[in-house]
């Protein structure tokens, strides 16, 4: 089975038939629960995507390859990703009008969860981003696409409107990693490599 969801998806899809066969082994149709017995959360482990929250950046080859894979807006959004460390409900979120391009700096105010936008949870949340050359270098070529708009900065290709969710997202990103042949991990890993790659460049934690 390949890893393509979480274990948190998983476990939601199941949770009607874990309660018809908690019901089942209540009324004596069964003599056991097979989600006890046979090891469900280890089977679920084994084949959901990794945590979001384990830290496994990509090399230098690997970005380069994966931006190499991705075409159009796609290959804006994941080259911003990985120069801004902007996480995906950040990316969904942005505005035009949050790039300050004489400046250099961009402004994270907003935050899209599961469709909704929003604040970030807590005040280090909202800061200014400093526009590294190939963030920017991203930010430009997408202005051929959205910038007309003036309202948010990256569309999904395939509806020309914002991304309705992160989710959207990673399902576009598991393909440009398999075309690239990278190793999946999931697109928070984007914010991951962009902190190492600032720290192996002698920033300061």
């Amino acid at each position: 089975l390949m890893q393509e969801y979480r274990s948190k998806t998983f476990y939601n899809k199941l949770t009607p038939l874990r309660a018809i066969m908690k019901e089942a082994l209540h009324s004596e149709y069964i003599s056991e629960n097979p989600f006890i017995t046979a090891g469900i959360e280890s089977l679920i482990t084994d084949v959901s995507l990794p945590k979001e929250n384990q830290i496994d950046p990509f090399n230098k080859d690997e970005r380069s390859a994966i931006i190499q894979a991705a075409a159009g807006q796609f290959k804006n959004l994941i080259q911003f990703a990985f120069y801004s460390g902007l996480r995906s409900g950040e990316l969904i979120a942005l505005r035009w009008q949050d790039i300050d391009f004489d400046n250099g700096v961009v402004n994270v105010v907003n935050n899209i969860v599961e469709g909704q936008e929003k604040t970030p949870k807590t005040i280090a949340g909202i800061r200014k981003v400093l526009l590294l050359l190939k963030a920017k270098e991203a930010l430009l070529n997408q202005k051929e696409y959205t910038a007309l708009a003036d309202d948010y900065v990256f569309h999904n290709p395939n509806t020309n409107k914002r991304w309705s969710d992160s989710e959207k997202i990673r399902n576009q990103w598991v393909k440009v990693l398999a075309a690239a042949g990278v190793r999946y991990r999931y697109p928070y890993q984007t914010r991951h490599t962009y902190a190492s790659m600032l720290l192996s460049n002698g920033e300061l934690p």
